[in-house]
C-alpha cells in the first residue's frame, strides 16, 4: 500500500498544510482529499506531482 502526501494553501495564507493519505498517488481522488480535510464547499483547482516532497 503507498501513501500520498497532499500540500495545500487555505485561502491567501502563505503557509503550506500537509495532509498524508494511506492511498496511492496513483489511485487518490479529489474525494479522498476532500474526506480528509473536512472543508465543505471550497474550490479545488489542480493537483501537480513535486520533487521535492515526494
Amino acid at each position: 500500500m503507498g501513501e500520498t502526501k497532499i500540500i495545500y494553501h487555505l485561502d491567501d495564507q502563505e503557509t503550506p498544510y500537509l495532509v498524508k493519505l494511506p492511498i496511492a498517488a496513483d489511485r487518490v481522488t479529489l474525494a479522498d482529499f476532500k474526506n480528509a480535510l473536512n472543508k465543505p464547499n471550497y474550490t479545488f483547482f489542480f493537483k501537480s506531482m513535486d520533487d521535492d516532497f515526494g
